[in-house]
């Protein structure tokens, strides 16, 4: 279930319109206004990055493709 991938104590998104997961949306929205982000430390449960990593290592080194030119998100030479 996906209660035990992501905290949702902490980060109601499934309780949608209730007081908790309003106070999320407005605290995640004055944080992207102010810092043109937001972060959700801890949305993960721990160790869930983790075992994601280890199921997907194998199928990437053998199944992708490396990019080696190197560039931002944005493909411009510099993120003022």
């Amino acid at each position: 279930m996906i209660e035990t991938i992501l905290d949702l104590d902490r980060y109601p998104l499934n309780r949608e319109g209730s007081p908790e997961w309003q106070r999320l949306v407005s605290e995640s929205k004055a944080a992207l206004a102010a810092n043109g982000m937001f972060n959700l430390e801890g949305f993960l449960r721990p160790g869930i990055a983790e075992k994601a990593v280890a199921e997907i290592r194998p199928v990437m080194d053998t199944r992708s493709h490396v990019h080696k030119r190197m560039h931002n998100i944005y493909f411009k030479p510099s993120i003022p």
